[in-house]
């Protein structure tokens, strides 16, 4: 019987090397790719919630008959939703935002910022109807990235999301 010296099976160091180098190029033409669909990802959760917030709040309103107010704000780099009722009292749980979130602003139609940042949805289920409440408000919400979605909230209280910096 006669034994081998090599053991034929396996894979030689050149071959494991090169699956390497393939792996390692692929990850770096993917990276960038990937990490701007994530902020655009992370973004949209972060409308996604705050519609939902908005929607919460505006049915809350409706049910338990008295004004809901919406209140955004940013501390140490992270936005909070805070939802209270009409003598300041948490209704919701407040809600955090993913660390990609920069910024969030409230505008009326024309443009002017509403401070502070807060929508406010009357016992009727729709925008208060006194001062710029009577008019649309828009709410901008930006990344670390620069990318701007935004949600626009009309007079009736409803909400719809854009992926661009005004909804038309």
């Amino acid at each position: 019987m006669r034994m081998s010296r090599f053991n034929d099976s396996g894979f030689t160091l050149i071959e494991t090397m090169t699956v390497g180098a393939i792996i390692a190029i692929g990850t770096i033409l993917a990276a960038p790719a990937y990490l701007q669909w994530h902020a655009k990802y992370q973004l949209r959760d972060a409308v996604t919630t705050i519609q939902s917030t908005l929607n919460l709040a505006r049915l809350t309103a409706a049910k338990r008959n008295s004004s809901m107010n919406v209140q955004f704000s940013v501390s140490g780099g992270v936005v909070n939703i805070a939802v209270t009722d009409a003598a300041g009292s948490g209704v919701i749980a407040p809600v955090v935002l993913s660390g990609s979130v920069t910024t969030v602003s409230v505008t009326n139609s024309s443009g002017t910022p509403v401070t502070p940042g807060t929508v406010t949805f009357s016992s009727l289920a729709g925008l208060r109807t006194s001062g710029a409440a009577t008019q649309p408000q828009l709410i901008r919400v930006t990344n670390n990235k620069g990318k701007i979605y935004s949600i626009a909230v009309t007079p009736g209280g409803q909400t719809r999301w854009c992926p661009s910096a005004t909804c038309s």
